[in-house]
């Protein structure tokens, strides 16, 4: 509990309470604009959505269910283009940067990775909800828990809570390949190179396991290493967790900006 990690995990847990609610925030306003643009575009193309007799518990259920989906998506999509350009990959690797896993860890993260993580959220739940209130033709709500989707709610409680630990449960076979456990998530983190870019999900593994990005933990404790290579000094300090990256990510944009093949023929698979 004492390590120079744990007390960074510690320290962006009180600084990210403050800043979660911001950021956040100004998602949720942009997630209510976009879904009425989306909604509104839809009307534009097909007509006036017709209302659908369906029972309240159904439409809610289905909602809740594409909501859910939907989050698991965006989380994905958001962590796939953090490890995959070397710019985002910069502000993203403070979180990587852990050496001793905790549940503060989830809080490790620079406020740019986070504010990119919250509006990549918005745009994926509000283009999901645009179209489940417009094929029911009228404003279905989730099931929510003090305004947070009910599904998401019981997978923390469950398990989510346990994936920054040093607790080695592991999911197999086709539950391997449906729900991350924490074992899939401490792989994630791992530096043998085996496990770069794996494991991107949150809740459900059907996103890594249909883009290729999935590896299912061995039912014994695999012998892992947390941390980046070759790690920082300044890792677990103020200058290292929050201007260092920004820091390293204007090089790496400079250097992109210096190569002339097109964008995406400049994304490697990147990782440490």
């Amino acid at each position: 509990m004492r390590s120079p990690s744990t007390v960074a995990d510690f320290g962006y847990f009180i600084f990210n309470v403050f800043v979660y609610a911001g950021i956040f925030g100004m998602a949720a306003v942009s997630y209510q604009f976009l879904t009425n643009a989306v909604i509104g575009g839809l009307v534009v193309v097909f007509g006036a959505p017709k209302a659908v007799t369906a029972p309240e518990f159904v439409s809610r259920a289905t909602v809740t269910m594409v909501l859910f989906l939907a989050y698991e998506f965006g989380y994905w999509i958001d962590h796939y283009l953090k490890h995959r350009i070397p710019v985002l990959w910069e502000l993203h690797k403070v979180h990587h940067t852990a050496e001793v896993l905790t549940p503060l860890t989830s809080f490790r993260m620079h406020p740019l990775d986070t504010w990119m993580f919250g509006n990549i959220l918005a745009v994926t739940a509000a283009i999901a909800n645009g179209f489940v209130n417009y094929l029911f033709g009228d404003t279905t709500y989730q099931y929510a828990l003090s305004g947070t989707n009910i599904l998401l709610v019981v997978f923390i409680h469950l398990y989510v809570h346990l994936q920054h630990t040093h607790m080695w449960i592991a999911f197999r076979g086709v539950l391997g390949r449906v729900f991350l456990s924490p074992a899939h998530h401490q792989v994630h983190h791992s530096t043998n190179p085996v496990h770069f870019n794996k494991n991107l999900g949150s809740s459900l593994a059907i996103w890594d396991w249909l883009f290729g990005t999935l590896h299912v933990p061995s039912k014994k404790r695999e012998k892992l290493t947390f941390g980046v290579t070759p790690a920082y000094a300044d890792a677990h300090t103020i200058t290292g967790e929050f201007l260092s990256p920004i820091g390293r990510a204007f090089k790496s944009l400079s250097a992109m900006a210096t190569r002339r093949s097109p964008l995406w023929l400049r994304l490697p698979a990147y990782r440490k």
